[in-house]
């Protein structure tokens, strides 16, 4: 407020007729109550408060963190209320100790009430960060990193897979006896006549005599062009050992393998069109190059085999149920498989430019693909890097992984996207940018490493749903590098994947909580909350092998000074016997304790009246910044700003250092102001309203008739982080949502994240 109170021995306060202390005259009570509530009421900024308001905007979580991995080794564990690794996301850090394979961090944090989702770091002694997004749930947070026993339910299925492989098949000694059995092809030959049909032409070769239901075997060891026809239905094979150019589509028929050994290759002009059950079967060297192949055949009985090099513009596999397995190296453009029960098995080296939507690759070994979309599985020390992931939103775009498999993705659209990784061991996702985001989930052991969102949908925040599906499942974010996941290079696995020998290292700052106070009570106030500002943040200082905790360091930066009297403040620790603190001292800027001389406070660490604790912080706010007596401007509410802003770091070591959890928590910090009127004994004091029930301190006076008067109003807030409202503007129209949840304490927790968006004036001070 800006205004001083009349002097008088005893403080007697009037607002138009009204009288805001007791007092006695010829025995006969002067105070008003319903007088006095009524002005209260008509004063404060907010009609109809919730009566079960208690105004607090925080809460106390239990959390649970284990660590199982690396046996002997003590890791940190730190909370924060947002991702540290987001470089934007200004995290805060709620509470830090130390986890192994013997020891789990228990404790206790303060944290906003509106926080549902923390990030759970846990960094390894490189510096090297892990983080899972975890709820808030019943006030508890629950965590487990690495492969033991886990302390949240899965949110779906996590996945063990291994893709099937396929022996070759045809040894090298059964394609020698082949071609030394099969019959030459000749030019125009049907391949699947009988001798009859033609005396001229198949007479001689008893080949044609073949039953359809036996396999006839050709073969073509000369180069030639267009030589392949076939109609009818017999099972035709032909091995193929030099250079076979088609120039246009062949008519082949019934069921035909064309078997490319080593020597061979098929050179595809125009096209070639395999349907039924016929199939390829590639060898050794042997090739298959040039434009499009077209697969119909239908059925794994005639799967489709690659231990060579095919090389096209197209591969087309229509129909259900198609399978071909590439154990050599496969190189298409367009990979176009259309139906999703049809599928490639790669348990070699496969490179492709783009995927149909209904395509399903599983792979066993190296995948690269400009352009994927669809159905993606990968088996153990597999590797796949994908440009452009899905799109185009394949059907069912399903992703599996395997244990210590890799995915690298330049450009990811998770959008439907359900990954699936293993319960035993981990697999790796590398992506170099997320452009789209929408009903991702994730399942099993998963280690993420993302460089960056799209600037479009993090100012969306679409990054909450990729936390959201990482929440009560093993997927932990990393910065690119960090995952603690060794897999070696190799033919199938590439580069592999080697962690950095030491993290990149974040920025940590812990959560502050604004304590906001109004001066004039027990006179109504103008509700700006800046007659005095303190910004409070906590250190704990942990015993690593236990995490019991030894002293607590309270970090009181006096922010602004709204009012033009003496203002004093202390800090009470409630419910807390004076027994439990070995000492406090003070660092920092200890001069602001100089102004406790002669000030409302007894000048000492702890105030020796009474058994409570209570310790003064300073007597004199403007004093602190170098002014007092006649000259107290108001500071850091938009008048006149200090060069800096001060800071009293408040040490208390603790008597008892074998507890884990916080002998101290925000619930026992009641952080008051106070001031004394000429001579008045005892100090008036200004309390946050959570801790009326505890009366004044024992210097103090509360005048606890006002207080009955005043109900559930409040002459003082604290609030996370808050930016609070300029000199006489009222905290409802700085903060339009404070109303709603001063009438309603369940609804717009967070109210202090959205300041008015008027420009006709300032409204909060930054």
């Amino acid at each position: 407020m800006k205004f001083n109170l009349c002097k008088s021995s005893t403080v007697s306060l009037l607002v138009g007729a009204v009288a805001f202390t007791s007092c006695v005259d010829n025995d006969k009570n002067l105070f008003d109550v319903e007088k006095t509530k009524e002005l209260y009421q008509s004063s404060f900024p907010v009609q109809n408060i919730d009566p079960s308001m208690d105004w607090k905007t925080t809460q106390g979580v239990n959390v649970s963190v284990s660590v199982n991995e690396d046996m002997g080794t003590n890791y940190k564990v730190q909370l924060f209320d947002a991702n540290p690794l987001n470089k934007n996301s200004n995290a805060r850090l709620l509470a830090e100790g130390y986890a192994n394979q013997d020891m789990k961090l228990e404790t206790t944090m303060d944290c906003p009430t509106a926080l549902t989702t923390v990030f759970v770091a846990r960094v390894d002694n490189k510096g090297r960060y892990i983080v899972k997004p975890a709820n808030i749930s019943n006030g508890r947070v629950a965590v487990a990193f690495g492969n033991g026993n886990t302390i949240v339910s899965r949110a779906t299925r996590s996945v063990d897979f291994t893709v099937p492989t396929m022996e070759a098949p045809y040894s090298e000694q059964e394609i020698a006896s082949k071609l030394q059995e099969a019959t030459e092809i000749q030019q125009d030959w049907n391949l699947g006549a009988m001798q009859n049909w033609d005396k001229n032409k198949y007479e001689g070769y008893d080949i044609f005599n073949t039953p359809n239901n036996q396999p006839r075997f050709f073969k073509i060891t000369s180069p030639c062009t267009d030589i392949l026809y076939s109609s009818g239905s017999a099972t035709i094979k032909v091995i193929v050992a030099t250079k076979l150019t088609l120039t246009k589509t062949p008519d082949l028929s019934g069921h035909v393998e064309l078997i490319v050994v080593a020597g061979g290759e098929i050179v595809i002009s125009d096209g070639l069109k395999l349907s039924r059950t016929s199939q390829i079967t590639v060898l050794g060297d042997g090739k298959i190059t040039g434009e499009k192949l077209e697969l119909t055949n239908v059925g794994s009985a005639n799967p489709n085999y690659n231990a060579g090099t095919i090389e096209l513009d197209k591969f087309t596999m229509s129909e259900p149920n198609g399978l071909i397995y590439n154990c050599g190296t496969f190189k298409v453009d367009n990979l176009d498989i259309r139906n999703n029960t049809t599928k490639l098995v790669n348990q070699g080296k496969a490179y492709i430019e783009e995927t149909h939507t209904r395509c399903t690759i599983e792979n066993g070994c190296y995948l690269e693909v400009e352009d994927f979309d669809g159905v993606l599985r990968l088996g153990e020390l597999s590797s796949a890097t994908i440009e452009t992931y899905n799109k185009n939103r394949g059907d069912n775009p399903d992703l599996t992984l395997g244990k210590n498999s890799i995915l690298n993705i330049e450009k990811a659209y998770l959008t439907e996207e359900h990954f699936h990784g293993p319960s035993n061991g981990y697999a790796l996702v590398k992506i170099e940018e997320v452009e789209q985001l929408n009903n991702f989930q994730s399942a099993g052991n998963i280690y993420y490493e993302i460089k960056e969102f799209d600037d479009d949908i993090s100012t969306e925040k679409w990054m909450d749903r990729f936390y959201d599906a990482l929440k009560n499942s093993e997927g932990t974010i990393s910065k690119f590098g960090e995952s603690p996941i060794t897999i070696p290079a190799g033919d199938c696995t590439g580069e592999g994947n080697t962690p950095n020998e030491s993290g990149e290292e974040i920025e940590v700052n812990p959560m502050n909580y604004t304590y906001a106070f109004e001066d004039n009570y027990p006179s109504a106030g103008d509700y700006d909350f800046n007659d005095i500002v303190l910004n409070v943040s906590t250190e704990y200082t942990k015993e690593k092998s236990t995490n019991a905790i030894k002293s607590i360091q309270y970090n009181i930066t006096l922010s602004a000074v709204g009012a033009t009297k003496q203002l004093g403040a202390a800090l009470r620790l409630v419910d807390v016997n004076k027994s439990a603190i070995a000492s406090v001292s003070f660092d920092g800027r200890t001069e602001m304790r100089s102004t406790l001389a002669n000030s409302m406070f007894e000048n000492s660490a702890i105030e020796s009246n009474g058994n409570e604790v209570v310790i003064p912080l300073f007597g004199d706010a403007h004093q602190v910044y170098g002014f007092g007596g006649n000259s107290r401007p108001m500071l850091n509410t938009d008048q006149q700003r200090t060069n800096e802003v001060y800071t009293l770091k408040v040490i208390i070591t603790l008597t008892d250092q074998s507890k884990t959890a916080p002998v101290l928590t925000k619930d026992n910090l009641d952080f008051f102001i106070a001031y004394s009127m000429g001579n008045q004994s005892p100090r008036t004091e200004i309390h946050l309203y959570e801790f009326r029930k505890y009366g004044a301190t024992a210097n103090g006076n509360v005048h606890k008739e006002n207080l009955d008067a005043a109900g559930n109003l409040t002459w003082g807030i604290s609030v996370p982080e808050f930016k609070y409202p300029t000199e006489m503007t009222k905290i409802t129209d700085a903060y339009p949502q404070f109303e709603a949840w001063a009438q309603n304490h369940t609804s717009n927790l967070d109210w202090y994240k959205y300041p008015t968006d008027k420009t006709d004036k300032k409204y909060i001070f930054e």
